[in-house]
């Protein structure tokens, strides 16, 4: 009798930890992906009157939309940054990022995200930032070898791995990241305890891309930085990443930051790490 009692209390506990498992599996993209309210009207003008120019493409999640700000003047720019926000933020929201010269800014919001169509995921994401840069060539006339070129990455925690898996794709040797994470799957530990963490599908991964840019374009210059009261990620996980790629990266500590006043706090700052300062 006490061992029927003992197997059926192991059945429902294997039955619990089963059915936890498949609920993380199928509510995951809701915990990992936070989308905020789409752009009012009013930013929408005030976007307009700032100079943010809106580009239209298509991609299989939808219609998409990013904001292009050119460089001062209309002359033809030096460098053009990509910008992505982190969770919770829409990419026009880093617009104060912006200095006037020769410099343009492509804003680039995730399916789901800003004004645009769709649903998140590693693949949607990277099929977005591809769709605008190359609707950002043909407005520009440049053809894909010339436009990579010229193209830099600004990314903030999420947008970080975007931006590092863009810069693998397009051979861009210019990125600053800001708060990023090691890997997905290790914040999803830090949430969920590493069992769990494995039916993760949401897999960005900041030290392989890291990996593949370095072995791609051994020239690049990544800098990292991360606030030293950051709740959300941990800064050892920045200073992680640029120990294991010290050939590439190098780590900026911001006294007495968080996760997101970085730009509130450091603005000058990011803007001297863009310089290459």
């Amino acid at each position: 009798m006490l061992r029927a009692v003992i197997i059926r209390c192991l059945i429902l506990v294997v039955f619990i930890l089963v059915a936890y498992g498949v609920m993380l599996f199928f509510a995951q993209d809701g915990m990992i992906y936070q989308a905020p309210p789409a752009y009012s009207a009013a930013e929408l003008k005030r976007f307009r009157s700032d100079g943010l120019e809106r580009i239209d493409f298509e991609t299989s999640s939808g219609g998409q939309v990013a904001f292009y700000k050119g460089a001062s003047g209309g002359v033809s720019p030096d460098r053009i940054w990509l910008v992505f926000s982190g969770n919770g933020g829409r990419a026009c929201d880093y617009a104060d990022v912006t200095q006037a010269g020769n410099w343009a800014y492509l804003f680039v919001d995730y399916p789901g995200y800003g004004l645009c169509e769709g649903s998140p995921s590693p693949k949607r994401i990277d099929a977005a930032v591809d769709g605008a840069i190359a609707a950002l060539g043909e407005k520009l006339g440049l053809g894909e070898e010339q436009l990579s070129e010229k193209l830099c990455v600004l990314g903030h925690s999420l947008g970080a791995a975007v931006g590092l898996r863009a810069a693998v794709r397009h051979q861009i040797d210019t990125v600053v990241a800001l708060a990023p994470f090691t890997t997905m799957k290790e914040m999803a530990a830090r949430t969920v305890g590493g069992l769990y963490s494995n039916v993760l599908r949401h897999r960005f991964d900041n030290v392989a891309a890291l990996r593949a840019l370095e072995e791609g374009n051994p020239d690049a210059e990544v800098t990292i930085m991360s606030g030293s009261d950051d709740r959300m990620i941990p800064p050892s996980m920045g200073r992680r990443l640029a120990e294991q790629f010290p050939g590439i990266a190098e780590f900026r500590p911001l006294d007495g930051v968080g996760h997101n006043n970085i730009f509130d706090h450091r603005m000058e700052e990011v803007r001297s790490a863009m310089r290459g300062e």
